[in-house]
């Protein structure tokens, strides 16, 4: 396609342009659709293929199209979104903002079981009686707090009775079952060592407790030390404190439970160097005393060490079940 000009002004307004359409292959003349032409850019971009003819005051242009290119589509502008932009942020770092929430988790309580109400143990039913029970098994009352306590030892009517500290009740022991055995023992911190001569420190612990032995006289027999571990150095030593406190106690009218050695004491070779306090209790109505307890069966390590005993088998200590055993000479 070519596109001749005629000598004419290009850059006349008033001109008037006139395009001729011209097919190819000598096919008809299309009509001629006058167009205006205001400035030489219009004509610059008009699109390749068109004949433009011009002359004195009219411009004449004459396109010839191929028949074998497409037609033109011309798709509508889409529409643009301008995004906002943010402020700019002024120069230097930032601040962050701290997310608070808006509600304080709380842990969900874990549900606890309903106690269970024990069933209560129904008392045995014996005739009133002043002889002791068919039973040996008794109570260590350290306080006597709970009604349960007395109501005991008037339907079982105990061989035995052990108090520590709290010794007034004893005297209602004794009215409700006067066969019942009275045990008690001062509860304090006095010192238990096995330091200068044992008749001497016999001496100091009697005097020391003398006005409590004679406030109590429904108790039957006292008991020194609490549970002492001589072993085989100082058990003469605690043999000879022994038997100068039961002679002491005697002058002074009351009877004396001696030993009171803990479960698992003396060992049985420190057992034979003890014998000279026994004889001495002997002589002077007293009781020896042994607190033995174990749980969860009551003979747990029984003959442990004992070279001519097989030993019980050990097993973990969780709950304690506390008992006395108490030999009458």
């Amino acid at each position: 396609m070519r596109l001749s000009l005629a000598p004419c002004s290009l850059f006349l307004v008033s001109c008037s342009l006139l395009l001729a359409l011209v097919g190819c292959g000598g096919q008809a003349r299309p009509t001629a659709v006058p167009l205006s032409l205001p400035t030489q850019m219009a004509i610059s971009t008009l699109p390749a293929g068109i004949v433009v003819v011009a002359e004195a005051a009219e411009l004449t242009a004459t396109a010839t199209i191929d028949p074998s290119l497409p037609a033109t589509f011309t798709p509508a502008a889409a529409a643009v979104q301008v995004a906002t932009l943010p402020p700019r942020l002024e120069q230097g770092t930032p601040t962050p903002t701290a997310i608070i929430p808006t509600r304080t988790p709380t842990r969900t309580p874990t549900p606890i079981p309903p106690t269970q109400t024990p069933t209560p143990v129904p008392w045995p039913t014996l005739p009133p009686t002043d002889e002791l029970g068919p039973s040996k098994l008794s109570i260590h009352v350290i306080q006597n707090n709970d009604p349960a306590i007395m109501e005991f030892v008037r339907r079982a009517q105990p061989p035995v009775i052990k108090a520590v500290g709290d010794m007034g009740f004893l005297e209602e022991v004794k009215r409700v079952s006067p066969n019942t055995l009275t045990i008690g023992r001062v509860d304090d911190i006095f010192a238990q060592n096995y330091v200068g001569v044992p008749e001497e420190a016999a001496w100091d612990y009697v005097d020391k407790h003398l006005a409590t032995y004679r406030a109590n006289p429904w108790v039957d027999y006292w008991e020194g030390w609490n549970e002492p571990d001589p072993n085989m150095n100082n058990m003469p030593w605690y043999a000879r404190y022994e038997q100068e406190r039961v002679r002491l106690m005697a002058s002074y009218g009351f009877k004396s439970a001696i030993g009171g050695f803990s479960t698992g004491v003396p060992e049985l070779e420190e057992f034979w160097l003890f014998l000279p306090a026994i004889e001495t209790a002997l002589q002077y109505d007293g009781i020896l005393t042994l607190h033995e307890y174990s749980a969860p069966p009551f003979t747990m390590a029984m003959a442990v060490l004992c070279p001519t005993k097989q030993p019980m088998p050990t097993v973990a200590r969780s709950h304690f079940a506390t008992a006395g055993f108490t030999a009458k000479f």
